[in-house]
Parts: C-alpha cells; structure tokens; sequence
C-alpha cells in the first residue's frame, strides 16, 4: 500500500523502486552478456583441448577405417560436459553422428569444424557443438549470484534514501503544509522560518519564503480594509450625488419637456385660444419650478407698472399692493431692463450686474432671486417676463435661466401670433365686409336697388333647373314703362330716374315671397321671376303692381295711354314639353310683352294669347 498513495512520500516511494528496477534490469542485461561471453570462451577453449586431444586419434580410425573405434572415440566425445553433438565426414562421403545426452539441444552459434588430417592429407571432417542448456545454465548461476548481492544492495540504499528523504524533507513539508492550513491572514504570521532552524538550507529558504508571503499578506488585506472603507464612504458619497444629480437632471427634463408641449400645443391653436393657453402652461411651469411669482410687466406713463400675473404661489403676493413708491421703483427698472434688450439672472445680494437702484427696488419688491426677459416680437417691447422667488427662499434659479429664456421666446412669438392673428382677423373681416359689398354692388343695380341683369341672370338657371326636376310652376312677367323715352325726354332724366326707382319700390313692395325676385334688366325694362307661382297668382301680382302704380299716380304728359306712368307686360310660364331652356321661357315671355305694347300698352299679355287689360285710375 506504500506505494498507491498520492503524498511526497508515496512518490518518492514509486521514484526509488521504479529506478531500482530499472537499475536491476540494465544490470541483469549486462551480466547475461557477460556470463554468455565467459562461457563462450570457456566452451571454445573446451573444443580446443578436444581437438589436442581426439583430432589424432580419430583421423588414425577413419584412415584405417577402423569404424569400431572411430564409434567408440565419438561416443566418448558425447559424454563430456557441455558437448551436445559430434559428427565426423569422411574423406570417403561416409557420415558417422552422435548426440550427446541433451539430444538437438545444441547452440548454432557454438559448433565447430575441425578439419581431419594424416601426413598431411585431410580424410575428414570432425564437427562439434556445444550444448545450448549448458550455456544457459552458466549464465542463470552467474545472474542468480551476482543479481541477488545487487537486489540486497540496492534496496538497502533505496530504504536508507527514503527514510532520509522522508526526515529532511517530507515530513517538514508536512509540518508546514498543517500549519499554513491552519493559518488566518488575520491572526499573527506563523513564523515558520523558526521552527526550520537546523534543518536543510532549501527548507529553511522556503519557510522564510513563506514567513514573507504572510507579512505580505497581512499588509495588503491592512491596504485592502483601508481601500475598502475608503471605496464604502466614496460611494455613498457617489450615491448622494448621483441622486442630487438624477434629481435636478429629472426636474430639468420636465421643466424641458413643459416649454416644448406649450410650445407644440400653441403651434396650431386658434387665435382666441392663444392667451389662455400661454396663461394656463405658465401657472403649470410656475407650481412646477416651484415660483413665487411668473408674470409680464409693463412701464406705462410716468411711473405706473401694468402687471400681468400667470402664475405663482400666495406668498409673493399681489403687485398692485405694494407701495407706490415701489410700484414706481419696478416701473423705472423695467424701462432700463427693456431698453438693454438682454436677458438677466439677479440674485438679491450675489449679482455684481444690479446697479445699486435695481437691487434696491428688487429688495424692496421682496425679490430674492429673478430671470427677466425682455419680449421681443417684430423689433417691439411686449413687456418684461419675469420668473421669481421671494427673497427668503434664497434660491438660486441658475439652473433654469436657459429654459426661461426660451419659455420667453417662446411667450413672445404667441403674444406676436396672437396679435397678428387679431390683425389678420380684422383685416379679413374687412376684407369680407368689402366683398360682400362689392358683390352685392355687382349684383345690384346702382339707381334702383333692384337685382341687375348679371344678378337675375344667375337666379333664372337654378330656378329654372329646380322648376324642371320637381314640375313646380314657374312664372316670368318682363315689364316695360309705357313711353318712357318719351316721359326722359320731355320732363328729363333726373325725372326719368326718379320715376324708375318709384316702380322699383312698387315691385319690392309687390313681391313679399321668397320666391319673386324682381329685377331691373335695362333701362326701362324689369322683369319678374316668380317660383312656385301658377298664371293666376302671377297675373293678380300684376294687377296689384298696376293698381299701386295708379295710386301713385306719376304725371306722364308725353303718353298718349293717359296722364299717368303705366307699364305693359308678357306673362309666360315654364312648359317643359315646349320651354327647353330658360332662354325659351323669356322669348316667350318678351314677345308677349311686345304683344302688350302693340295691342295699346297699360296691360299684361299672356304667352299663349290671353289678354289682362288693367285700367289707370
């Protein structure tokens, strides 16, 4: 079981036996090749003594041929030690062969030729082999006696260096191998280096080695514990910064995000939404940031100061109940702030930029900390926006100067919008009121008030067009003055005119429905479009225009009809199997007013040849 283990001692263990066997075995190596060449040489010196000795004699037998004793000389060959087979050959081809008492075991590499000779003529050859087991056997005793003195020898030495390597340095590492288990950086260094003391000089180093590493150790965990506590406060410190820094980053971003929503929302609002809507995101960024006061100020005359608040908490107060004194003291210092035209950023007490009036009058305010900006829309004031906190917060608004700024700019551009717009609104609404005029000048006309020939040219087509979808009746009675050339001519045309706008106010007074529409289309000549009306009811309008005419009585001395104004006129209506288009209808109805004219004036001619004759009273 030494030797199955994985300890110093249990390799050093397997290290020596497994040299020690190597060591037996390249020694077992070279004694067989020794004893192998020893008993070589003893074997050939043993074929050599034969040879003396027997070589004579057996070449004597076989050149007398005397075969009994040459027998009897190889068998006695045969019986000496080591000699496994003799053959002789003779001169004559003959074969005499003997094996010893091992048979065929005889070494090849151990037979030997000798050639049989008798004054001087060779009569044979003697062969003799040496026997294989006998070299064997001398080479087993020679490695029996020589490796069993080795194998003692080398595992005395092999236990005599184990033990030696196992008390110098086995057991010492041991030793070192528990305590340094046992040891905590905290504790004390185990000061190993004195326990090694007289020991080897490579225990001894590697204990101090070790003493060292410890006093290291005990140093860098000291450092580490240092640098620890120092990371732990460093951190935390970190953490609070990073929460204020999260902080004030969120609170920007919002504060960011409220410009740009007002800013989107009052992109496209409606004019009369704009106001409120800059009222309603400054009071919202005003309780966001947490202001005192955001609102726009103006300088009026003298030293008045017009204020208007969009925002801010009740601790500010109202501006119109601060003194006069100081109303005036904030009118004059925004009049300097508006004439420089920048932006500023005031700290009651911090700010080399405050003349010693403008501190004054903020102190005075109870303005602790401020962002002014001057609105400035299309190179004109607006007025001064102001962003604020009372003088007792002692807060710093650096932070939020850059989006007020842009708050304002904004603020600004809507007051200009809004006011462009209401520009542009008034002027629009001019404009319309213009149009409608001049659309209705285009459409009238001018003398008589009554819808001109363009306006009834318009009206005609759709009631025309209507007439034909639904089958509703439709009337058209063309009018004329009768003799109105002659009426211009002899009492002039101002009493022409006169007399036209008197039949104007007649045919108005006429046609009460929505449907009549009675128009002037050319010097003395009107006509009347009457929807929804049947011959009937258009010839009782007529005779109605006629009786008012009469009892309006209008002198005409030049007619030879009677001495007062009369009309003639051509009744058609709308037959859609003979009337295809209005144009039809009206010649229609002004050939029945021609018709009218030729059968004596002062009546209404029907188209299809009918007559209505109305008397002037």
């Amino acid at each position: 079981m030494i030797l199955s283990g994985n300890s110093l001692p249990h390799r050093v263990a397997r290290r020596i036996v497994g040299i020690t066997l190597l060591s037996l075995l390249l020694a077992s190596a070279v004694l067989a090749a020794s004893a192998y060449l020893d008993e070589r040489e003893r074997l050939e010196t043993l074929i050599g003594q034969i040879e003396k000795a027997f070589a004579r004699p057996i070449a004597e037998s076989v050149w007398l041929v005397d075969t009994p004793q040459l027998e009897a000389q190889l068998q006695a060959l045969t019986r000496i030690d080591g000699v496994s087979h003799v053959a002789v050959t003779t001169f004559t081809g003959q074969r005499y062969h003997y094996d010893g008492p091992t048979g065929a075991d005889h070494d090849r590499l151990s037979a030997y030729s000798v050639p049989l000779g008798r004054d001087g003529t060779l009569v044979g050859t003697l062969e003799i082999a040496a026997s294989r087991g006998v070299i064997w056997r001398a080479i087993v005793d020679h490695l029996t006696q020589l490796l069993s003195i080795q194998a003692v020898l080398l595992a005395l030495g092999a236990v005599a260096l184990y033990r030696g390597m196992k008390a110098e340095a086995t057991e010492p590492l041991a030793e070192l191998a528990d305590a340094l288990t046992r040891y905590r950086p905290e504790e004390a260094p185990l000061e190993l280096a004195a326990r090694t003391a007289g020991r080897s000089q490579e225990l001894h180093d590697l204990a101090g080695a070790v003493d060292g590493m410890q006093r290291t150790i005990a140093s860098h965990l000291a450092e580490q514990r240092t640098l620890r506590e120092e990371l732990a406060a460093s951190r935390d410190r970190l953490a609070e910064l990073a929460a204020t820094r999260e902080s004030a980053l969120n609170y920007l971003d919002g504060l960011e995000y409220r410009v740009l929503m007002m800013s989107t929302r009052l992109i496209s609002l409606p004019r009369d939404q704009i106001l409120p809507e800059v009222r309603r995101s400054l009071a919202d960024i005003a309780q966001y940031a947490q202001l005192d006061f955001v609102g726009l100020l103006r300088a009026g005359d003298g030293d008045t100061l017009e204020v208007d608040g969009y925002g801010g908490s009740s601790r500010f107060g109202q501006f119109g109940e601060r003194p006069a004194a100081v109303r005036a003291a904030l009118a004059r210092w925004v009049r300097q702030r508006l004439a420089a035209r920048t932006a500023i950023l005031a700290e009651q007490g911090r700010n080399a930029n405050l003349s010693a009036d403008e501190s004054a009058a903020l102190s005075r305010a109870d303005i602790g900390a401020l962002v002014a900006v001057p609105l400035l829309a299309r190179d004109e004031s607006l007025g001064l926006l102001v962003f604020a906190v009372c003088v007792d917060r002692r807060r710093d608004l650096q932070k939020e100067a850059k989006s007020f700024e842009l708050l304002a700019q904004i603020v600004a551009s809507a007051l200009a919008q809004e006011q462009t717009l209401a520009d542009l609104a008034s002027a629009q609404g001019r404009l319309e009121l213009a149009n409608e005029e001049l659309a209705r000048m285009s459409r009238t006309d001018s003398l008589t008030g009554l819808p001109n020939r363009r306006a009834f040219d318009e009206i005609k087509h759709n009631e025309f067009n209507r007439a034909r979808r639904s089958g509703s009746p439709l009337c058209l009675i063309m009018l004329d003055v009768d003799h109105f050339k002659a009426y211009n001519d002899h009492l002039g045309h101002a009493a022409g005119d006169q007399c036209l706008m008197a039949l104007a106010d007649l045919l108005q007074a006429c046609t009460r429905r929505a449907g009549d529409v009675p128009a002037r289309i050319g010097g003395e000549e009107f006509a009347l479009l009457l929807a929804d009306t049947e011959e009937d009811a258009a010839r009782r309008l007529f005779e109605e225009l006629a009786r008012a005419l009469a009892a309006r009585a209008l002198p005409h001395p030049a007619s030879p009809v009677g001495p007062w104004i009369t009309v003639s006129g051509g009744l058609a209506r709308f037959n859609p199997d003979v009337h295809s288009d209005f144009e039809a209808l009206y010649r229609a109805a002004d050939a029945a007013l021609y018709d009218a004219k030729r059968q004596g004036r002062n009546r209404l001619m029907l188209a299809a040849g009918n007559s209505t004759h109305v008397d002037s009273p």
